[in-house]
């Protein structure tokens, strides 16, 4: 069984923003195998400004386009077409979600599945990169976690 040691640090903000505080953080503690930033492609400004940031520095980035959320549905259904945040919100209601909370019986083992709906939706979708909508590489990092892939 693979042992994961992860610390997520939530800041809400603007890609650079989340790249930068990623640098902050490893420059204060140095002794994880890897530093994942994970960012929505919405409306930012900065995205790409932080994707070379990033990619300079050697930190990863998981960019979910057009958000995060659709990492969470598609733990539940396959979805390829294009769609809004606010469709996302609504698609993730027929689920049980309020708001950004995770229902308490969120499918979390149904990650295989997840993955297998974003490889399927955007192939060419890598961390690092602004995939098209809808994509998502936090699939990535998942099976990093995971399985050390």
């Amino acid at each position: 069984m693979r042992v994961v040691n992860a610390k997520v640090i939530g800041t809400g903000r603007d890609p650079e923003t989340v790249v930068r505080q990623a640098l902050t953080h490893r420059a204060y503690r140095d002794d994880f195998d890897a530093y994942w930033c994970v960012v929505d492609v919405d409306s930012h400004n900065t995205l790409s400004k932080a994707l070379d940031l990033a990619a300079r520095e050697q930190i990863a980035v998981a960019v979910s386009n057009p958000c995060f959320e659709i990492w969470l549905l598609w733990h539940y259904v396959d979805h390829t077409a294009h769609i809004r945040p606010d469709g996302l919100r609504k698609a993730l209601r027929k689920h049980r979600f309020a708001d950004k909370a995770l229902p308490g019986d969120f499918p979390f083992e149904r990650y295989q599945a997840a993955v297998d709906r974003a490889v399927r939706a955007a192939p060419e979708s890598s961390a690092g990169s602004r995939g098209p909508n809808p994509s998502s590489s936090v699939a990535a990092l998942v099976m990093l976690m995971v399985e050390g892939i």
